[in-house]
This record gives C-alpha cells, structure tokens and sequence, in this order.
C-alpha cells in the first residue's frame, strides 16, 4: 500500500515543482521552474521500471505462497500416515495374539504354579501330594503348549517388523523431501526479501521529490545567510588592515622621535635594526563563495556593495602590502 501511495503521490510532486518558480538569477532559456531542474522522463522510466518490478515480484510472492501450500498439505498427509503407521503397529494382529498368550502366562499360568501351603490336617496325605503334582505338571503343560505358540508367531512378527521398517523407511524419505522443499523455499523467500528491500530503497528515493519544494526555499535562505557571513568576513578583514596601519603609523611616529631625539647623536652600527621602522601591514583575506548567486532581497544591493568593497579593499590591502614589503630595510633613518 506504502509502495502504490508514493507512485500515486510522483505526478502530484511534478506538479508542485512545476508551480515553484526559480529566482530569477537561477533561470535559463527552458528552465524556469522547479519541475524543468529534474530530468522527468528519467523519473517517468524510474517509476514505471519499479511496477513492473513489482508486478513481477508479486508474482514470485503469490507462487511461493502456493507452494509453501502445497508443502503444508505434504505435510499434514506425512503426518497422518505416520500416525497410522503407529497404529498399525500397535493393531496387528500378531502383536495382538502374542500380548493376548502373554497376558495369560502371567495372569493365569503362572500363578497357578506358586507353592500352595496345605492346611495341617492334608499336610501328610499322599493323594494331596499326588494332586498337587498333577495339578502342577498340567500347568506346566499348558505353559509349554503357550510359549511355543508364541515362539510360533516369531515368524508373523518378523514380517510386521519389516513391514514397520519398510513404512518407516518411506516416511523418513518423504520427511527428507518436504524439508528439501522447505529449505528450497527459504532460500527463495529470504532472495525475495532482499529484493523487496532494494526496491524499498528505490522507492525512498522518490520522496525527494516530496521534499524538494521546502528544501529549495530552505537553500535560498542559506544563499542569502552565506552571502552576508562573506560580506562580514571581508569587512572584518579591512578593519584589520586598518587597525593595524595605524598602530603601524602610530609605532613609525615614535621611532622616528626616538631618532630624532637621541638616535642621532649615537654611531650607526652601535646597535644594529634601531633605525628600523615597522613595514606597512599586508592582511591576506581569501576570497570563496564567488559561484553563489546574487539573489537580491531586502538589503541586497547595500550588502553587494558591501562585499565588492570588501574584496577591493582586500586586494588593494594584498597589493599594497606586496608592494611596500620590498620598501622597508633596516637602514637607519636619514638625518
């Protein structure tokens, strides 16, 4: 929804650049607006370029859905078949019979064979003793008879095991497909995903568009903010200049007193630069900001003098000083 509001909204931002007019100073011969500064057919090709990226990443979307689907469905029939398989196991008849023989084993067979105590009166009759031996040989018969019919059913047994296995077997391989096919669709969903990002990416890029009405404004105040720290920076260049010709001329003055009160009545060479006399100041301001347009406003035109004053005093303080560097020596003054 994110995606089709911001193409929705590339006309309506066309628009609006083309009803913001470019200052004067900034127009061309077919550039007199916003709109005509970006290239729009270029635009145009962007934005039509991302839907059919879309389009076509939708698709892929809508077949990996179908396809996680289908695996889902996989799945779920695995997973009966499994649940049958354990209950087929648990239900064979085999398994059935031998659990029937041992349940009586344990709870008939062998109980009957626990040593009875005979009551004292019988304790020393033959005939007790001859009926419980042949009470105890029949149950010993009959457990016999059991475990061979047991060890009978080994056979059926083995064959539902290796009907277990042989079921078991299959599932285990249709468990390794369905996770072949799961990781297959990961590994499609996570390339979908980073494509989806980089198209996320892509489709920032058309919210400058959105912003660039306020950013132009904002870039004119910065035009007219920079002109005036250029015009303030020069001036205060030429104040330097100015203050320092003038404690240079106020120093040159005293100098020249000191010799005429007292440095003439002493040798030249007895201390050697005491005649010197101060060089005039060079103040070296240098220029930057000259491709800025002039875009006039309130107080432009005083403040473009301002500046080109400042720039003529700079370079005259800058030839002045290169001119008179060579004029200063050492040389004691002239009587």
């Amino acid at each position: 929804e994110r995606f089709d509001l911001n193409l929705q909204k590339v006309e309506a931002s066309m628009a609006a650049l083309g009803s913001v007019p470019l200052h004067p100073s900034m127009r061309t011969p077919g550039r007199g607006t916003l709109a005509d500064v970006v290239p729009r057919d270029k635009i145009l090709r962007f934005t039509a370029g991302l839907q059919a990226e879309r389009s076509r990443l939708a698709q892929r979307m809508e077949k990996l859905r179908q396809e996680d689907a289908q695996i889902q469905a996989l799945c779920d029939q695995i997973i009966a078949k499994v649940q049958l398989l354990l209950e087929d196991g648990d239900r064979a008849e085999p398994v059935l019979a031998v659990r029937r023989e041992h349940a009586r084993a344990v709870g008939e067979l062998l109980p009957a064979l626990e040593v009875r105590v005979p009551e004292e009166q019988r304790a020393g009759e033959p005939a007790w003793v001859l009926e419980e031996e042949k009470r105890t040989a029949g149950v010993l018969e009959g457990l016999d008879r059991l475990c061979r019919e047991i060890r009978g059913k080994f056979g059926d047994l083995q064959d539902c095991w290796d009907r277990q296995r042989t079921g078991f077997l299959q599932r285990l391989r249709e468990v390794s497909y369905v996770q072949s096919k799961v990781r297959g669709v990961e590994r499609q969903a996570a390339l979908l995903e980073e494509e989806i990002n980089v198209q996320h990416k892509h489709v920032e890029q058309l919210h400058h568009l959105q912003k660039m009405p306020r950013a132009y404004q904002k870039a004119l105040g910065e035009v007219h903010r920079r002109r005036q720290f250029r015009a303030g920076y020069f001036a205060k260049g030429e104040e330097a200049r100015v203050t320092l010709a003038r404690m240079v001329e106020d120093e040159n003055a005293r100098r020249r007193g000191f010799f005429l009160r007292y440095g003439c009545h002493l040798p030249v060479d007895l201390v050697r630069g005491l005649g010197a006399l101060v060089p005039p100041p060079s103040v070296e301001v240098p220029d930057f900001d000259e491709q800025l347009p002039d875009l006039g406003g309130p107080g432009s035109s005083g403040q473009a003098d301002s500046v080109g004053d400042a720039g003529a005093a700079a370079s005259s303080v800058r030839n002045r000083g290169s001119s008179t560097s060579s004029g200063s020596s050492s040389q004691p003054l002239a009587a």
